[in-house]
């Protein structure tokens, strides 16, 4: 642009009342949520995993099957030819009909996934969803699939969004109920009826 002194005869260019104007963009903000799908098996291997084992390791292990994602517990692995875990941003729990993101998960992600979604595609939603399905290799959920996220004013970072599996080896102990057969005879009752 050339300069003036605002004098006619000597505006060269540019008017001498034209002004330099600027601004700085920033970037969008984001959303980021992120999270692990783990291995809920409280450090115990999977190749050590017995569903019949009823004592050690399982009974003193306070990290097994808990629905906590702890120190001694790893993301799962997919293997080959598995269906993986597939993670899944949506609007709502209930009801989703709007599908943010998706990531299925691979070797290389070791059951680690993160969303960044810019702030203006969510709205003005005060929450949404993480939906976490389709693992066969750890069929077993020790947390829901599906974790509700609400928002915090000014805060765009919502970490440790993570879901519990185990494989079918490292299962919870099922109690069965039994139906015993009853004698109930009138006069095994007879005792507790009253005359009226």
């Amino acid at each position: 642009m050339n300069g003036s002194n605002g004098l006619t005869g000597e505006t060269v260019g540019e008017t001498y009342n034209e002004w330099i104007s600027f601004g700085v963009e920033s970037e969008p903000l984001n959303y980021i949520f992120s999270g692990t799908v783990f291995n809920d098996n409280g450090g115990i291997s999977d190749s050590a995993a017995d569903p019949d084992k009823v004592g050690a390791p399982y009974s003193s292990n306070s990290n097994y099957f808990n629905g906590t994602f702890d120190s001694n517990e790893a993301g799962v692995l997919v293997k080959t030819g598995s269906v993986a875990s597939r993670v899944r941003l949506v609007n709502d729990c209930d009801n989703p009909t709007t599908t943010y993101a998706t990531q299925t998960l691979t070797t290389a992600d070791a059951g680690v996934y993160r969303f960044t979604i810019p702030v203006t595609e969510i709205g003005n939603r005060n929450s949404v969803c993480i939906i976490e399905d389709n693992n066969s290799d750890y069929p077993i959920r020790t947390t829901s699939g599906n974790k509700q996220v609400g928002f915090t004013s000014n805060k765009y970072s919502y970490p440790n969004n993570n879901f519990g599996r185990v494989i079918e080896a490292n299962k919870a102990l099922v109690l069965e109920k039994e139906q015993a057969l009853n004698n109930c005879s009138i006069s095994t009752l007879e005792p507790f009826l009253k005359t009226v």
